[in-house]
């Protein structure tokens, strides 16, 4: 049997650490991942994590998660892709987003069961920078006729093109009232 003491140094890592056994029980939560998600250690150590998240019995989850078990190599979960493994709110309310890797474990018994390591890094306030600096900012020259827009280089580059390389905006097309009657005077006839 896993004793507490073996993993009392994990309770100290500024990251979410567990522990699973190969039936997905949980050997050891850290105190981070009480602190983000509520859920006490003595509530979810000994319980299968399907019980307390659900959402990673999801086959998107769950076959990855298997896979470790199964010789595999680690696993990452992106931010990008899954949002979060283990749900935890922050101080606004919003999910953190969370970079997770399972690591199987090497304990050293033939007859033990199978362990992984699962570390989950909030990459929140990350993934915010990341976005507020992918905001457009500052005073930009446009041309008031054609309306392109002169970059640091000097260059005049389309409005669409400019946008869309220094942000995640997506543009379509389509014309509105005032030019429609003034470039297609014919279907108001």
């Amino acid at each position: 049997m896993l004793s507490d003491v073996q993993f009392v140094a994990l309770d100290h890592v500024p990251m979410g650490i567990l522990i699973l056994r190969d039936d997905f029980s949980v050997v050891f939560w850290n105190r981070q991942l009480e602190d983000w998600t509520g859920v006490p250690q003595s509530s979810i150590v000994g319980s299968n994590i399907y019980e307390m998240f659900p959402h990673l019995a999801e086959p998107q989850y769950a076959e990855r998660l298997g896979s470790v078990f199964g010789g595999g190599p680690p696993v990452v979960f992106s931010s990008r892709v899954h949002k979060y493994l283990t749900p935890a709110p922050t101080r606004t309310g919003d999910h953190r987003m969370q970079n997770a890797m399972v690591t199987p474990l090497q304990t050293g018994s033939l007859t033990s069961s199978l362990l992984s390591l699962v570390t989950i890094e909030d990459v929140t306030e990350l993934t915010s920078k990341i976005k507020e600096n992918r905001t457009l900012k500052g005073m930009l020259s446009i041309c008031s006729h054609c309306k392109r827009i002169r970059d640091k280089r000097g260059d005049w580059n389309q409005l669409e093109a400019y946008i869309s390389d220094r942000s995640d905006a997506v543009f379509s097309h389509s014309i509105c009232e005032t030019c429609s009657r003034q470039f297609y005077l014919e279907i108001y006839k």
